[in-house]
């Protein structure tokens, strides 16, 4: 026990010591040599800063207030090159500015003709603006900034589909709408003649009374939209076959002449709304054979026509489309 406490003052005193020696080489000799280390660094970044170099920075170009009527359609060049003389501390202030880009106001652009061109000296004045004082602009690539342009106009313009519909079950568009029904668009020069814009869709399927998607504007050459999208509506109703036998009948006979087909009856087939399935009869439509086709034709058979068929109904067909027949005189005899 008397070995162990007498080892722990040995330590305690042994690390006194190094406390102590540590103290003195930090407070003593490190102490001077760090600032005499700050002073040759302070004094030779002092030299390399009196010096004069060159220094080349980019500068992002930005037109700024456009006016509405102009749209910037490409640029010559969206940015400078700015090579730079002068001391290095000024040169190091220029360098590490925070000017992000150089904003020039289009109304400053000298406009003809589609293409817009900024003077040099106007560059030069912009740049001289953001440099720090006694910095000198030995070169600015390129020195002139232009842009070509289109002029426009805001225009209303309606909405029109332009696509076709498609249904696995039987159902058939009644009509469409768009939301918003017109779109707000500029329209440059090249475009004055545009009157509507399209919603391009093919092959839209239709599986229910109301369909409602949102679709994309079909792009024209000169017209600028804010939002391409614009949400659809398309109206249909349910539709279902049916079929009727329908008398055949003759139309633009002579007197005296009548019609005798072969057989004297057709079927009719065609889809209706099932909500008018019971409405639709025999009665509603006409089927004829033309005496014009007859004469005409050195055939024993002639085409059927559809001559009347209710509103409503679609996908009309006659089965059979040819018939055979004879023309017969009321008087006796057959033609």
């Amino acid at each position: 026990m008397k070995a162990r406490k007498t080892f722990s003052i040995k330590l305690a005193k042994m690390l006194k010591k190094i406390g102590v020696s540590l103290r003195a080489m930090f407070d003593g000799e490190l102490s001077v040599f760090l600032l005499f280390l700050a002073m040759t660094f302070l004094f030779w970044f002092a030299q390399k800063m009196g010096k004069t170099y060159e220094y080349a920075i980019q500068i992002p170009v930005q037109i700024i207030d456009v006016p509405d009527n102009i749209r910037l359609t490409d640029y010559a060049s969206d940015k400078v090159v700015v090579t730079l003389n002068g001391k290095g501390m000024a040169l190091w202030k220029s360098s590490h500015s925070k000017v992000k880009s150089l904003d020039i106001n289009a109304l400053s652009y000298k406009l003809s003709q589609g293409r817009a061109v900024l003077p040099s000296n106007y560059i030069r004045d912009s740049i001289e603006n953001i440099v720090s004082p006694g910095v000198v602009i030995r070169s600015i690539e390129p020195d002139t900034l232009s842009f070509i342009y289109e002029n426009q106009e805001l225009k209303k313009l309606p909405l029109v589909f332009n696509g076709t519909t498609e249904s696995p079950n039987q159902y058939i568009m009644d009509g469409f709408y768009f939301t918003p029904d017109s779109i707000s668009a500029f329209v440059t020069d090249r475009a004055q003649n545009v009157e509507a814009l399209y919603a391009d869709l093919n092959n839209v399927e239709i599986n229910a009374d109301t369909v409602r998607l949102t679709t994309k504007i079909k792009p024209v050459p000169g017209v600028y939209l804010d939002d391409e999208t614009v949400e659809l509506t398309i109206c249909s109703s349910h539709y279902t076959e049916k079929s009727l036998t329908i008398p055949i009948q003759g139309v633009n006979f002579p007197p005296g002449k009548m019609l005798k087909s072969f057989p004297s009856r057709v079927t009719v087939v065609f889809w209706v709304k099932m909500s008018e399935y019971d409405n639709v009869s025999e009665s509603d439509f006409t089927v004829v054979a033309d005496y014009n086709d007859i004469l005409n034709n050195s055939s024993d058979k002639v085409g059927l026509r559809m001559f009347f068929q209710p509103a409503g109904v679609e996908r009309v067909r006659i089965n059979p489309q040819t018939v055979e027949y004879l023309v017969e005189d009321i008087y006796g005899g057959l033609w």
